[in-house]
């Protein structure tokens, strides 16, 4: 539904407005109940973001079993690693 205030504003502007960032490889769906966010692959540390069951993410980089993320978070994204067993992920 269109409101008065997209009336006359061209479907390529709005649109581009909140575009999808082209530098992810695939995308990801958080199958884990929770999964801790690490600056680096490895032990996560004892205070970090966490995601949890069915979150998506954006999918940077593949590195062994792990993944670099991109969550869009409320205030600002939120990226790092997190182990690739604990996402189901999709590539194009």
């Amino acid at each position: 539904m269109t409101t008065g205030t997209m009336v006359g504003t061209p479907y390529a502007l709005s649109r581009s407005e909140g575009a999808a960032p082209t530098d992810w490889i695939g995308v990801g769906l958080v199958t884990a109940k929770r999964t801790a966010f690490r600056p680096e692959p490895g032990p996560a540390p004892a205070r970090a973001p966490y995601l949890i069951q069915f979150d998506h993410v954006a999918v940077l980089e593949r590195r062994d079993a792990w993944v670099r993320v991109r969550y869009r978070g409320e205030k600002a994204p939120v990226i790092g690693w997190l182990p690739a067993a604990d996402l189901a992920v999709v590539t194009p």
